[in-house]
């Protein structure tokens, strides 16, 4: 049963930010690093004092907040001491109070509402630690009693696990289209079927995007290199182009055709592919290709899967590679000989795949109504008003 809110006095966020010594280091002394690549990992990283730069020295309990703009809703709590120095990189605010639980303060710190204060903000706060802190002073944050933070902090760390456990089981199912291709045609398809060229395989000659001026807005919407990460394009990130001509016309994508991005975003993937979902009309940037699949000799999911395997990565890499003004990118696409099983065995495969992928849409929407879950709880603690109970 829900207990009445008491949140208690609210507390300037300006009074709770530490500014701890340097650390000094000490030779090859090792220390835990909380620093933004030991974030991704959850937990510190081993590293020599030596090797670090200007650091803080740090207490169990600390909580730091992220200083970049490109990353900001990130905070971590400070673990307990394990016999080493504890220091965190200048990447962090460092958030110190005896009057709070550690946990509760955190969710505080990440929920919507304390983000967009914090932005406001900039770049008069500039995030510094130690110094320019009464910037912070208009940010406020409830404390009420410590047995109501820790109610509070145990429902929100509930939600936070579901989440997570979402978002795992989410990743497991993008990468099962690799492991129906091994159920389906052996661990190693690529040996097993006799490899046919794509170029007898297309309905037309790969297509290879423009480069463009973009826009935020238009008419006509462009699929970017970084836009290939996913099974699909998202449309919320798409960027335009002002006007349609015949050599843009022709890079428009069709449902079924297969796009291949070069090194999208950076992402070391040379190849990275989806099968467009023809929901729009859709035109390519450069760095971006369309192999049009011709559908009574192949299925283009299953080309796609084959692309995304280590052996395809490898051939479409060396494509990129060899490609010379003499035999361009494009061309070294279609020479790259794919194994090709029968097409019903490929439509087996595809059948399975799409089942994946509408559970896999269902988990999608469950975690996103999981995020508005956390993401509405954390906002009511950040203004008091999350019954404790």
């Amino acid at each position: 049963m829900l207990s009445a809110v008491d949140a208690g006095a609210r507390v300037s966020l300006a009074g709770l930010i530490a500014a701890p010594p340097v650390f000094a280091a000490g030779g090859a002394e090792v220390v835990d690093s909380y620093d933004m690549k030991a974030f991704e990992c959850g937990v510190p990283s081993l590293r020599a004092a030596i090797e670090l730069g200007e650091v803080r020295q740090l207490e169990p309990g600390d909580i730091l907040l992220s200083r970049s703009a490109k990353v900001p809703r990130r905070a971590w709590v400070v673990g307990e001491n394990k016999g080493r120095p504890q220091v965190a990189s200048k990447d962090w605010l460092i958030v110190r109070s005896e009057g709070f639980e550690p946990a509760y303060l955190r969710h505080l710190l990440v929920s919507n509402d304390f983000h967009q204060q914090a932005r406001r903000l900039a770049p008069n706060a500039g995030r510094a630690q130690g110094s320019g802190t009464a910037a912070w002073s208009s940010i406020t944050v409830p404390q009420p009693v410590r047995e109501q933070q820790r109610r509070i902090a145990g429902a929100l760390d509930t939600a936070d696990a579901l989440r997570a456990k979402r978002a795992s089981s989410l990743s497991r199912y993008r990468a099962l289209p690799h492991s129906l291709l091994n159920d389906v045609f052996g661990a190693t398809p690529q040996t097993a079927f006799p490899r046919v060229p794509l170029a007898e395989l297309s309905a037309e000659p790969v297509r290879r995007g423009i480069d463009l001026a973009l826009l935020d807005s238009g008419r006509f919407p462009v699929v970017r290199a970084g836009d290939v990460l996913d099974d699909t394009v998202d449309p919320a990130h798409c960027r335009y182009v002002a006007h349609s001509d015949e050599a843009l016309a022709r890079s428009a994508l069709s449902d079924g055709d297969i796009v291949l991005a070069r090194d999208p975003g950076g992402s070391g993937k040379v190849g990275a592919a989806i099968v467009y979902p023809g929901n729009a009309v859709w035109f390519l940037h450069a760095r971006v290709y369309r192999l049009r699949i011709d559908g009574l000799l192949a299925c283009p999911e299953y080309v796609r899967a084959i692309l995304a395997t280590a052996w395809g990565q490898q051939g479409l890499l060396q494509a990129w590679r060899e490609a010379d003004p003499r035999t361009r990118v494009d061309r070294r696409i279609e020479a790259l000989a794919i194994p090709l099983p029968a097409l019903s065995l490929q439509q087996v495969f595809v059948e399975r795949v799409l089942a994946a992928r509408r559970l896999q849409a269902r988990m999608l929407a469950s975690s996103e109504r999981l995020d508005v879950l956390l993401n509405t709880l954390r906002n009511l603690a950040f203004r008091g008003e999350l019954p404790p109970g």
